[in-house]
């Protein structure tokens, strides 16, 4: 057999995944050699013309059947980047977007004028538990609680954790929004909540990407008839769990804005709402805060 060069693997690879109709072919192709490879795509550019280690021919083969079948890249390789840092993913794990990094970047804003030596933080419906461990990394003098329904997610955001070296900082507990932290001793103490819940409306999401209507946890896109059934829930009780002063985050969906922003102002129970836009303009961050 001619040695391949990875060069020509990534080309096979792409061509394949090309000819399954996947659009983004060649830059997939690319980040499935970097990751099987372990090597930054850059480098992987840099080595094209080196000798492919056809020992991992099988291993990828299995990745382009499974992409070819619409499973997510992100599934099939195991990993997202999140602000810069890799984070675990898997089957029964919502896939973190770019726009849920809004989450962190605008809770790291309000942080400034804490006064806490040791902050408390509670991140409802974790999924993978990106934005709790991106949290516990910034301040690691806080306390982050994060909370799912699902044992996956559970599972999920304590590997991560682990990986990097935040599980002293983290405490993940299962239930059903603020179920799972009512027995807490900390559970009326918290300086920031944050919140990517379920927003997507039931009758919308057979129509979603394959990728998503067929891979990703129904139970981390769903969002009832109108799409706020969670978010609802969370607005209803988020005041009593927040410290006089502390905020609520959370991420909604493209056309929420309007009705998530009269839920917080008519329940009485915030102040100084306000709506921050993602990368594409479109209102992604509603931020509300309980009174003094």
């Amino acid at each position: 057999m001619a040695v391949r060069s990875i060069a020509d693997v990534m080309k096979e690879t792409e061509d394949k995944l090309s000819g399954a109709g996947i659009e983004e072919a060649k830059r997939e192709a690319l980040l499935m050699c970097s990751y099987l490879l372990g090597a930054d795509p850059s480098a992987i550019i840099d080595a094209r013309a080196k000798p492919f280690e056809e020992d991992k021919a099988e291993k990828l083969e299995g990745w382009i059947l499974r992409r070819s079948k619409r499973e997510p890249l992100q599934y099939v390789i195991g990993e997202v980047e999140f602000r810069g840092r890799s984070f675990m993913v898997g089957p029964g794990v919502l896939i973190p977007r770019p726009e849920t990094e809004l989450l962190v970047d605008e809770a790291l804003k309000i942080l400034k004028d804490c006064k806490s030596d040791r902050p408390l933080f509670l991140d409802l419906c974790t999924g993978s538990g990106c934005v709790a461990v991106s949290l516990a990394m910034e301040f690691h003098s806080a306390c982050v609680l994060a909370t799912d329904v699902s044992d996956e997610a559970i599972e999920t955001t304590i590997r991560n954790a682990l990986i990097h070296d935040v599980i002293e900082e983290l405490e993940c507990l299962k239930g059903d929004i603020f179920e799972a932290v009512e027995e807490h001793p900390l559970k009326e103490a918290f300086d920031i909540i944050v919140a990517n819940p379920p927003y997507i409306k039931s009758a919308d999401i057979a129509g979603l990407a394959e990728e998503v209507s067929a891979f990703e946890p129904h139970l981390a896109l769903d969002g009832g008839r109108d799409g706020l059934k969670v978010i609802r829930k969370i607005i209803k009780d988020a005041h009593l769990y927040l410290k006089p002063g502390a905020s609520l985050l959370m991420e909604i969906g493209f056309d929420q804005s309007v009705e998530v922003l009269e839920l917080l102002e008519s329940s009485g129970a915030y102040e100084d709402v306000r709506v921050v836009k993602d990368y594409s303009g479109i209102d992604r961050i509603v931020i509300a805060r309980r009174p003094l």
